[in-house]
């Protein structure tokens, strides 16, 4: 039996991947909140929140017109934290299992990300 397998566009597989980084990202933020704030699950976070900058970056055509200011709430916000995380990462320089943590006022786009995301 020879099924055909629906194909996803672009937009859609753009969306899909982007999805996974958010989640991926959040699973990371739980993670480090729930052991001890290491500096090991700090880095995780910030190999997710690369993955959504580059993903939106590269993927910027494909976002429906009524997207782009929630795509751009969430990439000023990762890049805010960017740059307090490795402001951080230079003063305090720790080890894996060192406990990170740096001020952050820019609170995560919560509403824009669903709104990103809504189908």
């Amino acid at each position: 039996m020879n099924k055909r397998l629906k194909r996803r566009t672009k937009a859609e597989q753009f969306f899909t991947d982007l999805e996974e980084a958010i989640s991926n990202s959040y699973i990371a933020y739980l993670r480090y909140l729930n052991h001890g704030k290491k500096f090991t699950d700090a880095e995780s976070i910030k190999a997710e929140n690369l993955k959504i900058k580059n993903l939106i970056k590269y993927n910027y055509a494909l976002l429906p017109r009524e997207k782009i200011l929630y795509a751009s709430s969430l990439l000023d916000h990762i890049n805010i934290w960017l740059k307090l995380w490795e402001k951080a990462k230079n003063d305090q320089q720790p080890h894996q299992l060192d406990k990170f943590c740096f001020e952050n006022d820019a609170t995560f786009p919560r509403d824009d990300v669903a709104m990103l995301l809504a189908k």
